[in-house]
Order: C-alpha cells, then structure tokens, then sequence
C-alpha cells in the first residue's frame, strides 16, 4: 500500500503566486543582461528563461575550452533558443558519439530544465576531477 499526498494542487498557480513577473526581453537587452557574472542560478527551483540563458552564457565563459554556445533561433516570443555543446578538445570531434540531452521541450516541465542544467554543471565542474566524467567528456560529444 502507497501513502499519497498532494503537496501543490496546482503547480502553475503556485508558480504565477510566488514567482516575480518578468519582462519580455528584445535581443538587444537580452544580450546585455547575459553579460553580468553577478547572477545566482538556483538549481533547485524554476528559474525564468532569462536566467536560464544568463547561466549557459556565464559557463560557457567559465568552461570555453569545454563548452560551445550555439544559438538554433527563436521562441515565438522572441526569445533565444540556445543549445551547448560539450566536450573535452581530446579526440576527433567529427567521430565522438554524440549524446542529446534535452530538457523544457513542453510547457510546465521546468524540472526538465532544471535536472539538463544541473547535468551540465556537475560535467562541467567535474572535468579533470571525476574520472568518470573526464573519460565520458574525452570520448563523447
């Protein structure tokens, strides 16, 4: 037998409730406001697109020989679409495998957002630490 509760009957809700409105950004101010460092990204709560864009940027300034930043358009709404390669400089990149991580293909799963960022921070901060996740990034695009 499974005990079961509800915690948030209505997660949209919750979120219209307890998340400050943002603005829409044109490209022109998007570009700017992704080049302050001074951001803290929460990897354990929804984080608006703005954020999300601002913390690929600011890895793939802290990572450059580890990540490439690719912009593959825009939303609807004029927004950035960005995808992040990674991969260690070791090997013949037109060879890797490539493996495809990908997260907020629908509306209301920002835990699929948030669980692809946290995968490219722990790659990125475990390069040359974890021998796992060297071995992975020298032989996987």
């Amino acid at each position: 037998s499974l005990n079961v509760s509800l915690v948030i009957p209505d997660v949209q809700v919750y979120l219209e409730e307890t998340q400050p409105k943002h603005r829409t950004r044109t490209k022109r101010n998007f570009e700017k406001d992704n080049s302050s460092d001074d951001l803290e990204y929460k990897y354990d709560e929804y984080n608006s697109a703005a954020n999300i864009n601002k913390e690929l940027y600011r890895l793939s300034r802290q990572y450059p020989l580890l990540t490439r930043l690719i912009s593959i358009g825009q939303t609807h709404a004029k927004r950035t679409l960005c995808v992040m390669e990674i991969t260690s400089l070791k090997g013949n990149k037109r060879t890797k495998p490539v493996v495809w991580v990908d997260g907020g293909m629908h509306a209301r799963e920002w835990i699929t957002i948030t669980s692809a960022m946290y995968l490219i921070k722990q790659l990125l901060e475990g390069y040359n630490v974890n021998p796992q996740i060297t071995e992975l990034l020298d032989n996987v695009k």
